[in-house]
């Protein structure tokens, strides 16, 4: 007769038993207290491995975490971006009086928020130049970043450009640029590019 596989109901050791003693009690090999001769409880294992519910809790945690991360940094840099818009003035006045044309324009993009354009000619200065305000959107520094301008006269047309840079832009902060114009004939600036340098 072919043997089976037990399990003690007392100390849950193994053993093996003949057929034919099935419902009958007997000795625990293990334990030695009496004991029916049952076939052993098979295991109930989920469908799912534990590792990978342990994996998927922990991606989804993340996940919600970037994803709050990420409303925050937008959530701060539209602030920041309404905050230079309501300002009349974002930059310091030179000394004397000082002739401004405002843009108002907001522009967006890559992460980059550009806002508060002018074109400022302090009296008395040998150059005119196109000051604002550029704020960088993300939690990350922003490295080598350069802003550009086309400059233009009274007709609108292109009579040259203009940049200002800045070594670093903090995460979600704010810079003032000036870029001077060296056209005499400059009436206004428009926006042209941002280029940063590529993180290693």
């Amino acid at each position: 007769m072919k043997n089976l596989r037990g399990q003690c109901r007392h100390c849950g050791g193994r053993f093996d038993f003949r057929g034919d003693l099935i419902g009958s009690t007997s000795p625990c090999p293990h334990c030695g207290q009496d004991t029916e001769m049952m076939l052993e409880t098979p295991k109930i294992e989920s469908g799912v491995p534990k590792r990978l519910l342990a994996v998927s809790l922990l991606a989804i945690v993340i996940l919600g975490v970037g994803l709050a991360a990420s409303m925050l940094a937008l959530k701060r840099a539209r602030s920041m971006v309404r905050k230079a818009n309501s300002s009349s003035d974002v930059t310091a006045k030179p000394q004397g009086p000082v002739k401004t044309s405002v843009i108002a324009f907001v522009i967006q993009t890559n992460d980059f928020y550009l806002s508060a354009a002018a074109l400022q000619k302090p009296a008395g200065a040998p150059l005119p130049l196109a000051t604002g305000v550029l704020s960088n959107g993300l939690s990350r520094p922003r490295l080598g970043v350069q802003v550009s301008f086309d400059v233009l006269n009274a007709a609108g047309q292109k009579v040259g450009t203009t940049m200002d840079s800045a070594a670093r832009l903090e995460p979600l902060g704010s810079w003032q640029f000036q870029a001077p114009l060296l056209q005499t004939n400059a009436a206004s600036v428009r926006f042209a590019g941002i280029r940063e340098e590529k993180q290693p």
